[in-house]
């Protein structure tokens, strides 16, 4: 299966079905008119079955052991060979950034296993443990979650990270909320090492102190991000290639928890980039360097 160039979790196909099974050759003969209703009436259930399919958002796998890793696919098969159901309001869009980009971004940010003595942006990389436990930094406006509160940023979200908020721009001005003027006033950066144990666990980013829409960057290693049904028992898996950004609004962002388990880390470190526009507007130009 070939990916196209910018890939929503609603549009992945399931595993490819024939319209209509050939006939066994052990089989009792039948006439035309026969033939042309049952292949009618096979047409009805296939079209049915694809109707019922784009509907629902349901996760067949009701497995909630720990994922195995396994060894990552390329990333041009990455979303093909993972067949996540539909989940709306969420989009993947694949390759919006060079390898030569992820690249200086990547050195930009610095090894955040080396502490102080790598060479890095500020601020400096910090282990975090609200979420789940990984490393963390982030840039622009101050969001206070117990006091319910935004203040203007101490360190403003450096001018190096602009390339992908252009990215976001250019491939997803169809989105919703996104359009080609979204500015976003808040971005953190999160780096996950596996074999540190790191992984993000349930949550939903907050839903009243942020915008409707929250674009992150995959930067390093692929990923599987893993949603729940807030209020049901549902999960879908949706992959998350190196170099993609996924979006999140609507029902993706206000009615599913998401995270990311350990086993479903690929490599040896996966940098995240996340960008929001906070809900109280303030002068954006201050956000940024």
């Amino acid at each position: 299966t070939t990916t196209t160039t910018t890939t929503t979790t609603t549009t992945l196909d399931a595993p490819g079905r024939d319209s209509a099974s050939a006939v066994p050759s052990h089989a009792p003969e039948v006439s035309l008119t026969q033939n042309v209703n049952v292949n009618k009436k096979r047409a009805r259930e296939e079209k049915e079955k694809d109707k019922e399919e784009e509907e629902e958002e349901v996760d067949n796998d009701d497995s909630h052991e720990p994922a195995k890793r396994v060894a990552a696919p390329t990333t041009s098969s990455f979303l093909a060979a993972w067949n996540a159901p539909r989940l709306a309001g969420h989009f993947v869009l694949e390759n919006v950034i060079t390898e030569a980009t992820e690249l200086e971004l990547l050195r930009f940010l610095g090894d955040p296993t080396k502490g102080s003595s790598s060479k890095q942006c500020e601020p400096m990389w910090r282990l975090r443990h609200f979420n789940g436990t990984a490393y963390g930094k982030s840039w622009g406006i101050q969001t206070n979650l117990a006091g319910r509160t935004q203040s203007p940023p101490s360190v403003r979200i450096p001018s190096a990270l602009r390339c992908v908020v252009d990215a976001v721009r250019e491939r997803a001005s169809h989105v919703p909320h996104i359009g080609s003027t979204w500015e976003p006033t808040e971005a953190n950066a999160i780096a996950y090492v596996p074999r540190l144990g790191h992984s993000l666990e349930p949550h939903a980013d907050d839903r009243n102190l942020s915008g409707p829409a929250i674009a992150t960057l995959s930067l390093g290693a692929d990923a599987i991000m893993t949603f729940t049904e807030e209020k049901g028992t549902r999960r879908v898996r949706v992959p998350l290639p190196r170099r993609s950004i996924a979006i999140q609004t609507g029902p993706s962002r206000y009615a599913w928890l998401h995270s990311i388990q350990n086993g479903d880390l690929q490599g040896e470190l996966r940098v995240s980039l996340t960008f929001r526009r906070g809900k109280f507007e303030m002068e954006r130009r201050d956000c940024w360097e």
